[in-house]
């Protein structure tokens, strides 16, 4: 076992590599749960970094933190995607994911924390974030911010009493503007979208937005 008071704990790969945690195993650098549940700080668990390439998550459950943090932010181009499958995951605590080339989540994802999603770590207009059909990520009515360069759900994303705030990765960059409804844009939430979010308050946008058209 591994055990930390403060200072956090680092688990990531010294070369360019796949991760796998949970149930599906990449064959590179892979953290199986049980393995995870032998890990205990009172820091922040962060998994991975520039060097991870695709992160595959199957049935990661884990609660030894207040705080967790996963990154795939490989410097490769066309590489770094972040992606939920299978079985559900969860945490007892905050979570926060960066990735360059999108986040998929095709597996419910429940969070107890405030949760922070970056699917476009360098704001180059790529990484969407997405949901699959009928999946769910669930913050137990604690914040979700969504930064991506578009959003497309088949499924419910909650923050029940707490806010979401849902803003364009590449606003800044590229004066990218929102569509709401069935008007798209560079960033679009199609009606069937927005009846998927699920939250006492809702923003869309930020200044650095463009126009948002409804």
């Amino acid at each position: 076992p591994i055990s930390r008071a403060d200072g956090g704990v680092r688990l990531y790969p010294r070369t360019d590599t796949n991760m796998g945690l949970g149930g599906t195993p990449s064959g590179e650098f892979d953290i199986s749960d049980a393995e995870l549940d032998r890990i205990t700080t009172t820091g922040t668990l962060t998994i991975g970094n520039d060097k991870t390439h695709n992160v595959v998550i199957d049935g990661f459950t884990y609660g030894r933190t207040q705080h967790m943090e996963i990154f795939a932010n490989a410097t490769t181009a066309d590489i770094g995607n972040i992606i939920y499958s299978t079985t559900a995951s969860s945490t007892n605590g905050s979570l926060d994911l960066h990735a360059q080339e999108g986040i998929t989540i095709d597996a419910n994802l429940t969070t107890k924390g405030n949760t922070f999603i970056d699917a476009d770590v360098n704001d180059n207009g790529v990484g969407d974030l997405t949901i699959g059909t009928g999946d769910a990520l669930n913050t137990q009515n604690y914040r979700l911010d969504i930064y991506a360069n578009d959003y497309h759900s088949l499924g419910t994303i909650r923050s029940g009493t707490a806010a979401t705030y849902i803003i364009p990765s590449d606003g800044a960059i590229n004066d990218a503007s929102i569509g709401i409804g069935n008007t798209a844009r560079d960033f679009t939430i199609d009606p069937d979208e927005f009846q998927g979010i699920i939250a006492t308050n809702l923003f869309v946008g930020d200044i650095t937005t463009g126009h948002i058209i409804v």
